[in-house]
């Protein structure tokens, strides 16, 4: 079924993402990295960014945690508000070697 046509919220194939492979792929889980991502729209143009902090390694902080900092913009408004929060990490080690990194939900 898909969405009403009146209907201007978003799907989800339509948001944006940021998920432990691509961190993974960019080499994040290197004890602490600082970094960013850019969307861009099919002209080149940026979108949307958003900075990162991720961090792995005990011996800085207490936990693991992805640091996510970005300004949202109200579209009705055009109020800004600057954003900034950490989503903790857990791990788990693989059969093989490894660790296996999972997001943990900052709701709960």
């Amino acid at each position: 079924m898909g969405r009403m046509p009146w209907s201007n919220r978003l799907t989800v194939e339509e948001c944006k993402i940021i998920d432990i492979p691509w961190l993974r792929r960019h080499d994040y889980f290197c004890g602490y990295r600082r970094g960013g991502i850019e969307w861009k729209n099919a002209a080149g143009e940026t979108t949307s960014s958003i900075g990162l902090e991720v961090w792995v390694d005990d011996t800085m902080h207490e936990s693991r945690g992805v640091r996510l900092t970005y300004t949202e913009t109200n579209t009705y408004t055009g109020e800004k508000t600057d954003l900034d929060y950490t989503v903790d990490l857990d791990t788990a080690e693989c059969n093989f070697g490894g660790m296996r990194y999972w997001f943990i939900c900052p709701l709960v």
